[in-house]
């Protein structure tokens, strides 16, 4: 008999679930209230995406920021994305650049790790955690429990050998 694909929970579901966490966490940590998402994507009437854009929405801005300093880093930049999903050249360039400005930049492939990684951001927890995702230092990408495929984009695998300083 064949196993029951369960499905992919959507990039809207996985936002939800770390904005509630974000919710939790603000009663005992009174700065997580800053960590805000930013209504980039998403299905929009075309009126208002022409509004949106006249207000200045720009294309591959991350899906949620956090403007606090902590582990030596300005903010925290996270693009959410479904456990199979992928990144645009739009979002690998703002990722790049945040990198590039001080900020803690990664793509969080679903909302448990994207959780993990604020928590370690904001030293709730002393390493790294295990999980899809990839980090952006000074324009390049790192992939700690990542392996990189010819293209530069993500693919859940090993953990990588090498580190970066």
């Amino acid at each position: 008999m064949k196993k029951a694909k369960l499905p992919t929970p959507s990039e809207h579901n996985e936002q939800g679930l770390v904005r509630q966490w974000r919710d939790l966490m603000a009663r005992s940590q009174p700065g997580m209230r800053w960590l805000f998402a930013v209504p980039n994507g998403g299905d929009r009437h075309p009126i208002v995406a022409a509004k949106l854009k006249a207000e200045g929405v720009v294309s591959g801005v991350a899906d949620m920021l956090w403007i606090h300093r902590s582990r030596g880093y300005s903010g925290i930049a996270i693009e959410m994305k479904k456990f199979d999903g992928r990144l645009t050249p739009e979002q690998k360039e703002f990722l790049a650049y945040v990198a590039s400005q001080g900020f803690f930049a990664v793509a969080a492939y679903g909302g448990d790790i994207a959780i993990e990684l604020i928590r370690w951001y904001c030293q709730m927890r002393p390493d790294m955690p295990e999980g899809k995702y990839s980090v952006f230092m000074d324009g390049s990408t790192l992939c700690p429990n990542t392996e990189t495929s010819n293209d530069g984009e993500a693919e859940a695998g090993e953990p990588a050998t090498e580190t970066a300083a």
